[in-house]
């Protein structure tokens, strides 16, 4: 602290004294901490002992000083932790984990669509007969393959194959529609969520977690995410409140119907009435009438069990290529070993396309999509 100057005292009738005197009471009134004698006597006399000469006080500020310097106060206070590389690191497998887990999800999302989009060419097993059938020896086939290559050769097979694919295409079409709703459907909700998720975590609050502060953060947090969460259930819950809506309406106006068609039969009750007599006249014919064709229901069974005893169900006839399964004719809605049986038993055979089989071991009937007079076998009860 410099004195390169001798300060005098500009007070009136202090006659220019020099300033050799700093007062160091704590609690000095006095406009100045610095006087002459005269301001000693005038302002600093009732603490007079707290007195010290100027160049004294500058050689204690000086000695201070010194000593000040040889304290190095950045290697006694606490540094500041340096987290970059701790959490950079933190964030490095968070990513790391995340791109696992969407490699994970997205095998998983491609197996559930191939899955869905699994089909069984319908196709395959027709071509592979038709290709059998096409490397025989036309004079050792069966008359039942020999009619079958007619059957080819005039295009049945063909309109086969075009109506399995045109189902199959359906069928895709289908399932491709249902696949696309459910991909569209299943992004916006995985977008809106990991969107949601990433900006309630995008910053870190620097909160006592036993501060009133941090508790209130917290509340508006949840609550934050509650709002969020009735603004995704909303569409959903208005799309459900129109769906029961229209099955409401749909029970009204049935029930609308049905209260009709009631009143309808009760204004019908006199005339019901009036009609009795008729209506018991004709049950007596309508009974005379299936007494008679109960008679000759039982006249055609017992004729069937003379000519067609139920072994010849179990048994292979010479007909057709053996298989486990026999056709069950439209036309009578009855099962004959195949077409020349039916026809030599009933009636001429009606042929149709699809139809259906039964099979004689596990007794179960089935739609196949092949002609009436096609040899199948049951593959459930082939293996």
């Amino acid at each position: 602290m410099g004195l390169n100057m001798e300060a005098v005292c500009h007070k009136r009738n202090h006659e220019n004294n020099k300033m050799l005197y700093f007062c160091q009471f704590s609690d000095c009134k006095a406009d100045s901490r610095i006087g002459c004698s005269y301001c000693l006597v005038e302002q600093h006399n009732d603490h007079s002992t707290q007195i010290m000469e100027v160049q004294t006080f500058c050689k204690l500020f000086d000695d201070k000083k010194k000593q000040v310097k040889f304290i190095n106060l950045s290697e006694t206070i606490l540094k500041s932790p340096d987290k970059t590389q701790e959490i950079k690191f933190y964030f490095d497998q968070l990513k790391q984990y995340l791109l696992d887990r969407l490699f994970f999800i997205e095998k998983n999302i491609l197996q559930s669509m191939n899955q869905q989009l699994e089909w069984n060419p319908l196709e395959k097993e027709l071509i592979n007969h038709i290709i059998n059938l096409g490397s025989k020896n036309i004079y050792e086939m069966s008359q039942d393959e020999l009619k079958e290559s007619l059957d080819f050769i005039q295009g049945k097979h063909i309109q086969q194959l075009e109506y399995m694919k045109q189902e199959t295409n359906n069928y895709l079409s289908q399932k491709i529609s249902q696949v696309e709703k459910s991909w569209n459907e299943y992004k916006k909700q995985l977008e809106v969520e990991l969107s949601h998720l990433l900006d309630e975590n995008n910053k870190l609050v620097f909160l006592d977690p036993k501060s009133k502060e941090f508790l209130e953060y917290k509340l508006n947090y949840y609550q934050q995410k509650e709002k969020k969460v009735k603004e995704m259930r909303e569409p959903i819950f208005t799309q459900l409140a129109v769906i029961q809506e229209e099955e409401q309406q749909q029970q009204e106006t049935l029930k609308k119907i049905m209260d009709q068609q009631n009143q309808e039969y009760n204004s019908k009750d006199e005339q019901i009435k009036k009609q009795n007599d008729k209506l018991n006249k004709a049950e007596q014919f309508l009974k005379q009438q299936k007494e008679k064709k109960q008679y000759e229901k039982e006249k055609e069974r017992e004729k069937l069990l003379l000519t067609f005893p139920y072994k010849i169900y179990t048994e292979e006839c010479g007909h057709r290529v053996q298989c486990n399964t026999i056709p069950i004719f439209g036309c009578c809605n009855k099962a004959y070993p195949c077409t020349k049986c039916h026809g030599s038993i009933a009636h001429p055979a009606r042929i149709q396309l699809p139809s259906y089989r039964y099979c004689m071991k596990c007794l179960e009937i089935y739609l196949v999509m092949y002609p009436t007079n096609y040899s199948i076998n049951c593959l459930k009860c082939q293996k």
